[in-house]
């Protein structure tokens, strides 16, 4: 009755040797992904920098509703306090317009773009429209802005790479009071469509908002790797 007990022991170190060699193995493959997937060390490209996190309507400005009652300016808040906290972990002096639900006026989220001497100000919306079938990521930025296209392409290459098949491509959205009075590159980010049903459902779940916070974080580190360029061909 002891040979079970043998071979127990011999499959327990068995599997104690592939369990180490995995983990050997894993030490080398996640520094090589996270170089890949961004241009550059994440310290050297973002440590120091200063950005506005604007999560849009709050407070009585409830913004788009979904089928299900999901409203926007909680969405929103939620993705704004995980991408601030991705930021805040790479170094970054992020400044949340909002970090509960409360509204701030426009031109006073323009104010703090002054005040703190941002490098960029990034605001994250959702979307919506009388018909149900559009969805899709996208971002907005303003067309006198080169720095803040080339702002909302990285993003929006992110958002599109991170978040499964979308057709949709950066726009011009110089009816948006913040982006044309941005001192400093500016994007909106609409997340999805709260009307489609689908979108609303994804929007609706943690692990969901977590993935879109991840592309608008990463998009923006491949923006600022790529910014010495931008200006050695001015």
């Amino acid at each position: 009755m002891t040979l079970p007990v043998i071979i127990v022991s011999v499959k327990r170190v068995c599997l104690i040797s592939l369990v180490a060699a995995v983990v050997i193995t894993l030490l080398f493959i996640i520094p090589v992904y996270i170089t890949v997937k961004i241009n550059a060390p994440i310290t050297n490209v973002i440590c120091g920098k200063t950005i506005i996190i604007d999560p849009g309507h709050g407070g009585d400005d409830p913004g788009a509703q979904g089928c299900s009652g999901l409203l926007e300016k909680d969405v929103v808040l939620d993705i704004s306090l995980r991408l601030a906290d991705l930021f805040s972990r790479a170094a970054v002096y992020t400044v949340l317009t909002r970090d509960t639900d409360g509204w701030l006026d426009l031109e006073d989220r323009i104010e703090l773009i002054r005040s703190y001497n941002a490098d960029i100000y990034i605001s994250v919306h959702a979307n919506s429209f009388p018909e149900p079938i559009w969805s899709g990521a996208q971002t907005f930025y303003f067309s006198k802005s080169e720095e803040a296209k080339s702002l909302a392409v990285f993003i929006q290459r992110e958002l599109a790479g991170r978040l499964g098949p979308n057709v949709r491509k950066v726009k011009p959205g110089d009816d948006y009071f913040v982006l044309r009075k941005s001192s400093v590159p500016a994007v909106i980010v609409e997340v999805g469509f709260l009307s489609n049903p689908r979108e609303e459902a994804l929007l609706a779940q943690k692990d969901y908002r977590r993935r879109v916070a991840e592309a608008i974080f990463y998009g923006t580190v491949n923006y600022f790797s790529s910014v010495p360029d931008l200006h050695t061909e001015d």
